[in-house]
């Protein structure tokens, strides 16, 4: 954690841990116990963990790895979207206005409701690594998806 730490942009935290004991041939004594524990990482910056990564991977084993859009990026989807998805709704209730023979309509209420799927990518991605193969693992960005979806109820006037 502390190497990770040194890196400039890139956020670390410890996740999971689990240890369980390690028994002699006849399961009768403790010789000692095993520990599996994880380190996350998180970055925009796919050279920087790309080489920290590498680097880690002499010392560790990678068990998975996950991709996701960043708070900022689905922010401003959101955002740039939300106009869209009004605009649909007015549309359509004019459209609904207009068809039901009336003259004008009012928002009583209008829901706004985002979802974004991040990028399709395998969730787990068991590396095994001798020795010698310390190369740092491919990454690059990929697509996700973001939604706003507008709702509510209109009060038509005729």
């Amino acid at each position: 954690m502390d190497r990770a730490r040194e890196v400039d942009g890139i956020q670390v935290a410890s996740g999971n841990r689990r240890s369980h004991p390690v028994y002699d041939d006849k399961r009768n004594n403790i010789t000692g116990w095993r520990e599996r524990a994880e380190l996350r990482l998180e970055s925009s910056d796919f050279a920087a963990l790309s080489s920290l990564t590498g680097e880690l991977l002499r010392d560790l084993s990678l068990s998975g790895m996950q991709f996701s859009l960043s708070a900022d990026a689905r922010q401003r989807s959101e955002e740039a979207l939300i106009g869209e998805a009004i605009d649909a709704f007015r549309q359509r209730a004019s459209l609904v206005t207009e068809k039901l023979g009336g003259s004008d309509y009012q928002i009583v209420s209008l829901n706004l409701h985002t979802q974004s799927a991040g990028p399709v990518y395998p969730r787990s991605a068991m590396l095994m690594r001798s020795e010698a193969d310390t190369t740092a693992p491919n990454m690059e960005a990929g697509e996700a998806s973001v939604s706003v979806q507008a709702d509510g109820v209109i009060e038509i006037r005729f």
